[in-house]
């Protein structure tokens, strides 16, 4: 089947996006790029080439890190969204989070594992369901199936104007990106963009 998307996903202007992220139950990432997520052993780590190790989850692929960096270059740059909005090059805090990547290979997996492609799961679960758990409600969510590669998704995404939005939003400062296969279901690969603000201070 053909790549695919469906209009991303905003937070609605009636919820309190700072209020839940302040209630959250994990520290701050440190400037090293550790995070310490409550109530498990769970610790990420962030670094350039490297892993991000999940005791309880497992790690984030290279592929999927490949797509925190690309995205990292593509602020850094600037670019103009297909709408005509020009974000302007950008190289603040935007940090891989691992409460966002457990939220979103969630997404993904159940996604391919019960073949359905929508921000909202069949029982109405949405994105801030997911990733409220894990101790960072998100903020936006971009998804994508077709493709494999990091580099071709983030094309797909970068095609419109809505997606292009989420990515490039300079009030964005935590990111999650995870990925799943799955070959029996439509599209095969499965791909899900967190992001979130995170307002307390980094230390």
């Amino acid at each position: 089947r053909a790549a695919a998307l469906v209009p991303p996903f905003v937070a609605p202007p009636m919820v309190d996006t700072a209020a839940a992220t302040r209630s959250r139950r994990p520290p701050a990432m440190s400037r090293a790029g550790a995070r310490q997520v409550s109530g498990s052993a769970t610790t990420m780590q962030a670094m350039a080439g490297g892993e991000v190790a999940l005791e309880s989850r497992g790690t984030a692929t290279a592929e999927e890190l490949e797509g925190f960096r690309l995205l990292k270059e593509l602020r850094a740059a600037g670019f103009t969204c297909p709408g005509g909005t020009y974000f302007e090059p950008n190289s603040g805090e935007f940090e891989f989070d691992c409460s966002l990547w457990r939220g979103g290979l969630d997404h993904s997996e159940d996604m391919g594992a019960r073949n359905y492609f929508s921000h909202v799961t069949p029982e109405g679960l949405d994105p801030f369901d997911r990733t409220e758990p894990y101790g960072l409600a998100t903020f936006s969510e971009n998804i994508a199936a077709g493709v494999q590669s990091a580099e071709g998704t983030l094309e797909q995404w970068k095609t419109s104007d809505g997606h292009c939005t989420n990515m490039m939003s300079p009030t964005h400062n935590r990111f999650g990106v995870a990925y799943a296969y799955a070959g029996g279901s439509t599209y095969k690969h499965y791909w899900t963009q967190m992001f979130a603000t995170d307002f307390d201070d980094v230390s």
